[in-house]
């Protein structure tokens, strides 16, 4: 078995089984000059899988001469990562940093994977379309496999870990209303819930649960690209990140981690451990089997 950062053959299997989108850098940039130069009342959010426009992403896999980042970053709410747009600001600076070419590509989960509905008209907006039978296997396949995108030596991985303010939303109809406290059945306490945006998320980069996972996997395999970022160096020292697959149950089983959804902490238990794993066994030259553990935990058998 081949080790998941030097699996390129895996890598490409991945990617293409699940139509990832990977967006050209210079979409990116123009939609930040777009969004500048919007008028004060106009609604412009950033892409889904679906509504990307043709040209401004590859499909599958990027030409082998294009470089690959992903980038690990919360959502700002449950409806969309960035309403602010912040985020895509920000990105487009860290790519400017890393000197990324126009024709370079980019993994950002809500563009790059098929999603679900998630709005009505209310923003002024087109409705959004269901996920076909088909984009919904790829989205499963995707998260199952999404080891592969945060650890694979062909990737460079960008870490986004600023927290957005639901002030910075778009309004509709020029108002603003302010979430008000719900209880969430998924984290077991009170949160804040906007009638549009859904869930408000003001949980740390370092304690949310995808976050955590991801920012274990490329800090193990060397591959963050702004990890001199001061905002990154605070994630970094924020919490002891996991070198084995016992520190990181250690570290899953910390109350302060959260999850947005139900069943994402089994997702998120396999993502370190299969990377490691994978590792080991190619080491020793032995196959992995694995069988589950209880909550969400996984082991070789």
């Amino acid at each position: 078995m081949v080790p998941v950062r030097k699996d390129d053959s895996g890598f490409r299997a991945f990617c293409i089984q699940s139509r990832i989108g990977w967006i050209k850098v210079g979409f990116i940039r123009r939609f930040v000059s777009a969004h500048q130069r919007r008028a004060q009342n106009e609604v412009l959010l950033f892409p889904r899988r679906q509504e990307l426009p043709r040209g401004s992403f590859y499909e599958g896999m990027p030409p082998e001469n294009r470089r690959r980042f992903a980038v690990s970053h919360g959502w700002a709410c449950e409806n969309h990562p960035t309403p602010s747009s912040k985020r895509i600001h920000r990105l487009a600076q860290a790519l400017k940093t890393a000197h990324a070419d126009d024709d370079d590509a980019v993994f950002l989960d809500y563009a790059s994977l098929f999603q679900n509905p998630r709005f009505g008209t209310r923003l002024g907006l087109p409705p959004q379309r269901d996920r076909t039978p088909g984009e919904s296997k790829c989205f499963r396949t995707a998260l199952f496999e999404m080891s592969r995108m945060f650890a694979f030596g062909g990737v460079k991985v960008i870490v986004l870990p600023q927290l957005e303010r639901w002030q910075d939303f778009p309004a509709v109809l020029g108002s603003q209303s302010a979430p008000v406290p719900e209880f969430s059945e998924v984290k077991n306490r009170a949160c804040e819930k906007s009638d549009l945006w859904g869930w408000i998320n003001a949980v740390p980069y370092e304690n949310r649960g995808w976050c955590a996972a991801e920012f274990s996997c490329a800090l193990k395999a060397g591959i963050i690209a702004n990890l001199d970022d001061p905002d990154v160096q605070r994630v970094l020292h924020a919490r002891a990140w996991p070198q084995n697959v016992d520190e990181y149950q250690k570290m899953m089983d910390d109350p302060a981690i959260e999850f947005t959804d139900k069943g994402d902490s089994d997702f998120v238990a396999y993502l370190f451990f299969k990377m490691s794993f994978d590792l080991s066994a190619a080491q020793r030259g032995q196959p992995t089997r694995f069988r589950r553990w209880s909550r969400g935990r996984f082991r070789a058998a």
